[in-house]
């Protein structure tokens, strides 16, 4: 079955059938239906390996590399030096070794700090260039009182066969400070556009609409620059946990980015390769199975085909999250639906982000509300991605949340505030 704009029946017949036929004239061009073939659905996902090494204690930032395969950087959150990490998510026989680290390399910035480094991308180091860069975004602020933040880039270095276990960059890092029209913004999301090399961040806030800022004219000079804001995005969760934006990365062909909160991930679809026409699109919006805690770390796989996530408490799951068949993407099972045996997972036991979901099957998509679904887009090239049978309660999800959101702030209710 071919990608598809769908709607529910239900009792409001003639406004479902109204829909449906504005989605088949919308929808009528090849553009708009290849469209909807690279901006389908996600899979829930597979845990592809486990970070216990204390070096890397909270990834938060995640960027496939450009230069290296199979290779996914990443780096600490606030307190520790300045340094990357690369992983490794090639097939490995430590695969099963609970001891065995994913950390292939460490790389030092030397002349960097790390006063709150939230999130990272991998993009042209100029508009339409084939050289890749690091982007590394000192812009965390819980606090909103920092007067200046900065965007650190530096070009991707070549880690070599076999990679070294450490390295030191010494030279070519450029350091861009800027400060956001209308004051300190707190803010945990980067995307840089692979193509034009713009860049764009998300605010995180409790509340349901983040401002997203362009930073222009970044790295022409050593003159700071003032982010200013572009578009709203507006994620109707009942949560505050479940609005708040830790991460997020453009696919690699430009065509649609991803953004995580503590609970959901969101994608929206940007028609030809137009990021400003994605911040205006419903997104397609997938609950986080299976759950992470404090999960602040998402990035596109190299080919686009999937998505990568991990956490910032360890030990802590390197999660893929393949896109979805074609023949799920936009339907809702109905509910009650009994999940197929095979989908169960034997080896999970209670507690596990893979239990089974509550029983009762009252979960009706109807019965939500109307805000919290995903909805059909303008151009219907928008798919909502099907839970599959078996998914975890959201109410589970944000318990979890809960849990790494204490932890994170008693972490800065300790500490000195920053002059």
């Amino acid at each position: 079955m071919k990608p598809r704009c769908s709607a529910r029946q239900g009792p409001a017949h003639h406004l479902t059938a109204a829909l449906l036929t504005a989605c088949a004239v919308l929808s009528g061009t090849p553009e708009l239906r290849a469209e909807e073939a690279v901006c389908g659905g996600w899979a829930n996902g597979q845990q592809v390996a486990q970070i216990n090494d204390e070096r890397l204690a909270e990834s938060s930032g995640l960027a496939a590399g450009w230069q290296n395969p199979d290779v996914l950087w990443t780096h600490n959150d606030s307190g520790d030096s300045a340094r990357l990490f690369a992983l490794s998510t090639a097939p490995s026989d430590d695969a099963g070794d609970p001891d065995a680290s994913p950390i292939l390399t460490e790389l030092t910035l030397e002349g960097a700090e790390n006063i709150d480094w939230e999130d990272m991308a991998i993009g042209p180091c100029s508009a339409g260039g084939a050289t890749a860069c690091i982007y590394v975004a000192d812009f965390g602020d819980n606090l909103k009182q920092r007067d200046e933040v900065v965007l650190y880039r530096f070009e991707e270095p070549d880690l070599g066969s076999p990679p070294a276990p450490e390295l030191t960059l010494t030279d070519g890092i450029t350091a861009q400070r800027f400060t956001y029209e209308g004051g300190p913004r707190d803010a945990e999301a980067l995307l840089v556009d692979p193509q034009s090399a713009a860049i764009f961040i998300i605010e995180k806030v409790e509340e349901a609409s983040s401002q997203v800022f362009e930073l222009a004219g970044a790295f022409e000079d050593d003159a700071p620059l003032e982010a200013r804001p572009v578009a709203t995005l507006t994620l109707a969760e009942n949560f505050s946990f479940g609005r708040m934006i830790t991460a997020a990365d453009v696919a690699p062909d430009g065509r649609s980015f991803s953004l995580r909160t503590y609970t959901h991930l969101y994608t929206y679809c940007a028609p030809g390769g137009d990021l400003r026409q994605a911040f205006e699109s419903e997104p397609q919006r997938l609950l986080v199975n299976p759950g992470t805690i404090q999960g602040e770390a998402l990035g596109y796989a190299r080919d686009g085909e999937s998505i990568w996530l991990t956490s910032e408490r360890l030990p802590a799951p390197l999660l893929r999250f393949s896109r979805a068949p074609a023949d799920d993407a936009g339907d809702v099972p109905d509910a009650g639906d009994t999940p197929d045996p095979q989908d169960i997972d034997e080896d999970a036991g209670p507690g596990d982000p893979d239990d089974d979901h509550d029983a009762g099957g009252d979960d009706d998509p109807q019965d939500e509300p109307e805000e919290s679904r995903s909805q059909l887009s303008g151009g219907c090239s928008m798919l909502a991605s099907a839970p599959s049978p078996g998914y975890v309660p959201e109410w589970i999800v944000g318990l979890l949340a809960v849990v790494g959101l204490r932890r994170a702030l008693n972490r800065f209710a300790t500490r000195t505030p920053l002059p």
